[in-house]
């Protein structure tokens, strides 16, 4: 680090992508460690009574992403710039507010959380549901013993495993070979 220009931020430093075409640009973040960067990210470093506001700035840069993605300038590949993040004003209530604020954020984003995670879980149930359901088909135990005796009667059925012997024993009498 001594022989380059880089400087190694403390551990909760605010970070902001100045660079990036796709979702990148614009994205805060917060360091868990100690690092560097290169110079597509600004740096927002807050020392003594600053680090209280952190989490409220951090949640007003995720809030207002769009917004500060549009302060881009370039030809092809629009880029922020650190005038541009040091220039963004945010609104500024007191401590207690903020606090409040960032709980309340909090607390509604767990929820949103846990109901994510409810939709992935019976995504997840329902696709086992429909591969149980085409495994019975294919073997031929969907359908209950009424209904079964129903499709008995028609003239033309047979369980998919017997039609299944069928066509192998049909193909081999023909000798083709079956995988």
């Amino acid at each position: 680090m001594k022989e380059t220009n880089l400087k190694l931020y403390p551990k909760h430093t605010l970070l902001v992508a100045l660079y990036g075409e796709g979702k990148t640009r614009g994205k805060c973040s917060e360091l868990l460690i100690e690092a560097t960067t290169n110079q597509a990210i600004a740096a927002i470093v807050q020392k003594g009574t600053e680090e209280k506001i952190r989490p409220y700035l951090k949640w007003f840069f995720m809030k207002n992403y769009n917004e500060i993605r549009m302060k881009s300038s370039g030809g092809v590949q629009p880029n922020l710039n650190l005038g541009i993040i040091e220039n963004t004003s945010f609104p500024l209530c007191s401590l207690p507010e903020q606090q409040a604020i960032v709980q309340e954020i909090e607390t509604r984003l767990s929820v949103c959380d846990k109901i994510e995670q409810d939709i992935e879980t019976n995504l997840e149930k329902a696709e086992a549901l429909r591969q149980s359901i085409l495994k019975k088909a294919f073997e031929g135990k969907l359908l209950n013993e009424r209904e079964l005796a129903e499709v008995r009667g028609a003239e033309d059925w047979e369980p998919a495993e017997v039609l299944l012997e069928r066509i192998k024993a049909e193909k081999a009498q023909n000798g083709k070979k079956i995988h």
